[in-house]
């Protein structure tokens, strides 16, 4: 939705989880502007009597939550904005140089920056710290003597 002024008329449309609202520009009897809901059922859209100060409250009725206008509702007729793709959410740690065997037998993970008392399973060699970080757990050769 573009920053333009509304008039009585306007009409913009949104999905919400599988569900077509629309939302209607009217006015109340002072003339000021004012915005009435509908939800689309069986190709028909049923306004409810209720009537919003703001495209906001109105998009509150539609969802449950507030919703920011402009990112919610479309000028019908008009294709909305695409969305931004999503951010990449951050992978935990999983290198194997991320573990290693302390000479007192614990693993130091340095993901955590802490050393744990680590089943290493035998076969891969792996071990998972306790806050979920997991790799091959590396033994490190003794320091030679004197």
């Amino acid at each position: 939705m573009s920053d333009r002024k509304v008039k009585e008329g306007d009409v913009f449309v949104a999905d919400h989880k599988e569900t077509a609202y629309e939302c209607r520009v009217v006015t109340d009897n002072e003339g000021a502007i004012r915005y009435q809901v509908g939800e689309k059922v069986k190709g028909r859209v049923k306004f409810g009597a209720e009537i919003f100060k703001s495209m906001t409250a109105a998009g509150k009725a539609a969802t449950g939550y507030a919703v920011h206008p402009n990112k919610f509702w479309t000028v019908k007729g008009e294709t909305p904005a695409p969305k931004p793709p999503k951010k990449a959410k951050a992978k935990k740690a999983t290198k194997g140089e991320d573990f290693r065997r302390l000479d007192d037998g614990r693993v130091y993970c340095q993901s955590c920056a802490g050393p744990f008392d680590a089943t290493v399973d035998v076969v891969s060699g792996k071990a998972t710290c306790p806050q979920g970080h997991s790799g091959v757990v590396v033994e490190l050769e003794a320091a030679p003597a004197g």
